[in-house]
């Protein structure tokens, strides 16, 4: 079994060398097959100039390493940590991912989230759980016991958390744990400022949180930042016609998304911590590997 593994744009090890990246660093097996060239070739042309790149190809059975450039480097693993969330979704989850949990056998709706990333993303236009929460009459209960996670991942860099992907991790994660922001500008129509041009910043979904627009209005770039551990936002409207920026927001275990999801459902959702039935239903969302694709897409 070989594994192979390749990073870039990524911070050097203090005193590091370069690795052996010589033809001689790989096995016989591979120094003969055509696979040399998909391997070594690709370093030396113009893609690759301008990057930080590192490649390390193992092989499990025989515990060596086969091939090394600057595998010595510190890299940040960035993408290739998808491959393994890959292979486990690809193994455990159903042909459908399971939306939610529930218990309606009482006089409330007990839900139990499964984490599912697809629910209200802007990029999956059919959302079976709201659709199944819209029509029961019963009221809604969350039970989130089951988490014991935190919103970010151990190593995660802190002062990232203003960047898109960035959102953090929650039971129960809506629109993609993001808020997107827009601005648009047209000319304006009142006859008295004629050739100015009006600005409209919005969002989706709209949200009740802290917004305060910075004194310097029109910056070259539109942008919005967030104060670290609030959901207050803070805008500097740009030069451009239509821009639009992703921002994800504090999570507050659940308390966001149900924040959030009260308008889009039409009633409140309050959340318990009890024990989970044996037995539960379940209402499927997405096919699995539309989002897997997704995810290995981007």
């Amino acid at each position: 079994m070989v594994v192979l593994a390749a990073c870039a744009n990524t911070k050097p090890a203090q005193n590091s060398t370069v690795a052996n990246n010589s033809v001689s660093a790989l096995s016989p097996a591979i120094t003969s097959s055509a696979n040399l060239a998909l391997v070594e070739n690709p370093l030396h042309g113009d893609l690759f100039a301008s990057a930080h790149t590192g490649i390390s190809i193992y092989d499990l059975s025989d515990g060596r390493s086969l091939f090394e450039y600057q595998a010595d480097k510190y890299f940040l693993p960035a993408s290739n940590t998808k491959l393994f969330t890959l292979y486990a979704a690809l193994k455990y989850l159903p042909d459908s991912l399971p939306g939610i949990r529930y218990d309606n056998s009482g006089d409330s709706l007990f839900i139990y989230p499964t984490g599912d990333p697809s629910f209200l993303h802007p990029e999956f236009r059919k959302n079976p759980v709201v659709d199944f929460l819209k029509k029961g009459r019963k009221p809604i209960v969350m039970v989130t016991s089951a988490w014991n996670d935190q919103a970010l991942g151990k190593g995660w860099s802190w002062d990232d958390y203003n960047d898109d992907y960035m959102a953090e991790r929650s039971a129960f994660p809506v629109y993609g744990n993001v808020i997107r922001w827009y601005q648009v500008s047209q000319k304006n129509t009142q006859p008295e400022v004629p050739d100015s041009m009006q600005t409209f910043v919005f969002s989706e979904p709209e949200v009740n949180w802290k917004v305060r627009f910075n004194d310097d209005r029109f910056n070259q770039i539109f942008a919005v930042k967030r104060k670290k551990d609030e959901n207050v936002f803070q805008i500097s409207q740009g030069k451009e016609l239509k821009s639009e920026v992703d921002i994800p927001f504090v999570t507050n275990g659940v308390a966001s998304a149900l924040e959030l999801l009260k308008d889009t459902v039409g009633k409140q959702i309050t959340e318990r911590m009890e024990s989970r039935p044996a037995v539960l239903s379940v209402i499927f969302s997405q096919p699995r590997d539309t989002l897997l694709q997704k995810m290995m897409y981007r």
